[in-house]
């Protein structure tokens, strides 16, 4: 009976570690992807200087680099920008 019980327990624990790891690195992955998201590409806001009577225009710029998950800048080749 001890010997069962035991053997029960050891299963249990070992059933929550490997439930407690996987969602350890599901929430890592989940992150990881956020992080990525946050480096592609930045764009710039520039106001266009006009009157101040009326209401500025806003241009977006997007940058010609793309950044690896390692922060690293990338060029990409004039034929796949858009």
């Amino acid at each position: 009976m001890k010997l069962a019980e035991q053997a029960k327990k050891r299963f249990e624990r070992n059933e929550e570690r490997i439930a407690r790891a996987a969602d350890k690195q599901l929430q890592n992955s989940v992150k990881q992807v956020q992080q990525s998201k946050e480096k592609d590409i930045q764009s710039t806001v520039i106001e266009n200087k006009g009157d101040n009577s009326s209401a500025s225009m806003i241009e977006v710029v997007e940058s010609q680099y793309r950044v690896t998950g390692r922060g690293r800048r990338v060029a990409i080749p004039q034929r796949f920008r858009t």
